[in-house]
């Protein structure tokens, strides 16, 4: 009888300054990755758009990634244009993304379809940075509403702006998910973790 096992992706853990939030700032916000329709770019602004005003001002948010599909970045750059506070990056390198990501406080995946945990996640989840994902791929199996990231089912942009509100209103929130989602990292998804596990099976 052959039996097959699954192990977890692994990434090197990062080694670049982090750039901690000051109390008198506001929440930073990233949806970093390619923009076509299975990463849900569209459902990230449509959550903003049914942000307050208030809410809108009260965090910065940003998008980042090589545009695959130039109809879809059209209409999400259409959808954008409506909200406060976000700016549309082009196609960054490796180095430049990790940059990206040290300088924000969560790290949002609204994604429609994915193998998750992507290389990003991973990536951020090192850096301890707070995590808002849709339930897809295995993201169930490593995160946890509430407790290492939160959780909104895809294509439901008003759970998503729930959940991005949320984090506005309760920053210490923010932090505490960042320092969770690091230690789920740091069992689960280090190349020391990956390397004994992978030599049991060979």
């Amino acid at each position: 009888e052959e039996l097959v096992k699954c192990l977890p992706n692994a990434i090197p853990d990062i080694d670049m300054d982090l750039c901690v939030r000051k109390a008198e700032q506001s929440l930073r916000f990233l949806l970093l990755g390619t923009i076509e329709p299975r990463k849900g770019q569209d459902i990230f602004v449509q959550a903003l758009a049914l942000l307050s005003p208030t809410l809108q001002n009260g965090a910065t948010f940003q998008m980042a990634g090589r545009v695959m599909d130039p109809t879809f970045g059209d209409r999400v750059k259409a959808i954008g244009a409506t909200s406060q506070n976000l700016s549309i990056t082009d196609t960054l390198n490796h180095q430049e993304a990790l940059k990206s990501l040290a300088a924000v406080d969560v790290v949002v995946f609204p994604s429609r379809d994915e193998a998750m945990p992507t290389v990003t996640m991973l990536e951020a989840m090192s850096m301890g940075k707070a995590i808002i994902s849709t339930t897809v791929g295995s993201a169930t199996e490593f995160l946890v509403d509430g407790k290492n990231a939160l959780l909104v089912r895809p294509e439901a942009a008003g759970e998503l702006a729930d959940a991005i509100a949320r984090l506005i209103k309760q920053p210490e929130l923010a932090v505490a998910l960042g320092k969770n989602a690091r230690a789920t990292y740091q069992k689960h998804f280090t190349m020391d973790r990956f390397g004994p596990q992978f030599r049991e099976l060979i």
